[in-house]
């Protein structure tokens, strides 16, 4: 019983963990997602979940 107590505590601190977002500057070093949004910086794209494209802006319209 003890360990499915500590098997438990131990998969929801890795879930949290893993869903944890991380706390981002407001420096603006733009990148472009492949969801053609653009982020403010690098760590905002990785907090939204987004996958890199390129740096700099997106281009509207190709």
């Amino acid at each position: 019983m003890k360990f499915l107590y500590a098997f438990t505590i131990m998969v929801l601190f890795v879930m949290a963990m893993g869903a944890a977002t991380q706390i981002c500057t407001a420096q603006y070093d733009p990148v472009c997602a492949t969801n053609g949004r653009t982020y403010g910086n690098m760590c905002a794209l990785q907090n939204a979940g987004a996958r890199l494209k390129h740096k700099g802006e997106c281009r509207r319209g190709g």
